[in-house]
């Protein structure tokens, strides 16, 4: 009968998605290794919010991934995983070496690279995090170096 077909909740599991649910999520997965920066992001997003979240750090990882790689890109990547890293701090973690601020990286990525690894710091990799914030202290930029004040006193809040 139609009412035992019923599902419950997405975040509850695979076993809980809908059939039509399920082929979106898995016919989109293969666009994740695109070449295209907005189409990694469309399907990133797509599965950060509609997909069970043990199938998200797949996701995420793409994303990390074009950001990382498409630096011109690298601005509207990342500001978008920050507003996931506010949701779910946890499906970025993995990746916190890959918000490390570059020498050569643009004043705005590396605020929204700050503001990221404010989001995802942990018991874990707090040590490892306030020893790069000591590095970006020594900076000759005084804008990056007021950022990265705000970004310590925000990791102690």
């Amino acid at each position: 009968s139609k009412a035992s077909k019923k599902r419950g909740p997405v975040n509850q599991g695979p076993e809980f998605l809908d059939d039509d649910h399920r082929l979106l999520l898995r016919c989109t997965r293969p666009l994740l290794q695109s070449q295209n920066a907005g189409v990694v992001l469309a399907v990133a997003s797509l599965h950060f919010y509609l997909a069970p979240i043990a199938d998200v750090p797949r996701a995420m990882r793409a994303l990390v991934f074009a950001a990382r790689t498409k630096p011109e890109c690298q601005h509207v990547l990342l500001k978008n995983a920050v507003a996931m890293a506010a949701v779910q701090p946890r499906c970025f973690r993995s990746h916190f070496e890959a918000f490390f601020v570059h020498p050569g990286d643009h004043m705005d990525v590396r605020a929204l690279k700050l503001e990221m690894l404010t989001y995802i710091v942990s018991a874990e990799n707090a040590p490892s995090l306030l020893r790069e914030l000591q590095a970006y202290l020594r900076s000759s930029s005084q804008e990056f170096v007021a950022l990265t004040i705000r970004a310590v006193g925000r990791c102690a809040a």
